[in-house]
């Protein structure tokens, strides 16, 4: 992997999580570049925005070498045996149509929980999209501030909706949407718009971003 520059970090740093911390459980949690992140614990293997592109390398961001994704997107360990992919928004640093759809082809048991236009620019550029869209779970929130909770296969999340900046002349929602999900009894939330977030539980580790992208 590698590391263009340090100027922005994403922490996971409200604790380094091992069975000997103190927790109930233990979580590995890999940091895959730009905003995108591979959670794993005991049942479930999670990747959290970590499906991007190598567009936000002139931003000078931390990411990952073009075989990583290439990886990814091919299901190869060790990001193979996805069981839930989350993406928050559709910005490239977040999104990116052709990794996301090669690693829910290569892992037919993983899900994806995104927003509307994400669906949208998958259907619009995947030529298989049929394949894989029944493993699609679009959250309906229709305004920012909203809240909503999924039940993916028994892994219960979170989903709050905030706003975002927007490119010009982009389909770009608009808004993000923030996770946060127990894994194995270790609370995780994924909160790029902290600022806009209501807690409602203890988190254990925290996810967030020093610059909005």
């Amino acid at each position: 992997m590698s590391v263009r520059s340090k100027s922005r970090i994403l922490l996971c740093l409200m604790a380094v999580i091992t069975s000997a911390t103190g927790y109930a459980g233990s979580l590995d949690v890999t940091y895959i570049g730009s905003a995108g992140y591979m959670l794993e614990s005991n049942s479930k293997k999670v990747l959290i925005d970590a499906l991007f592109s190598d567009f936000v390398q002139k931003f000078e961001v931390p990411v990952a070498t073009q075989a990583t994704l290439q990886q990814i997107a091919s299901g190869e360990a060790p990001f193979s045996g996805i069981d839930l992919v989350l993406v928050t928004h559709s910005h490239p640093g977040h999104f990116e149509p052709g990794i996301l759809a090669g690693c829910l082809r290569n892992n037919p048991d993983a899900e994806l929980v995104s927003t509307p236009v994400v669906y949208e620019i998958l259907e619009k550029e995947t030529a298989d999209f049929d394949s894989f869209k029944d493993r699609i779970i679009v959250p309906d929130l229709a305004s920012d501030y909203s809240v909503t909770e999924l039940n993916v296969d028994g892994q219960l999340i979170r989903v709050s909706r905030a706003p975002h900046w927007v490119r010009p002349d982009t389909l770009d929602e608009g808004y993000i949407y923030n996770y946060a999900l127990n894994l194995d009894n270790v609370e995780v939330a994924y909160v790029l718009a902290q600022d806009d977030y209501e807690k409602i539980s203890d988190i254990d580790i925290l996810f967030g971003s020093v610059i909005e992208s």
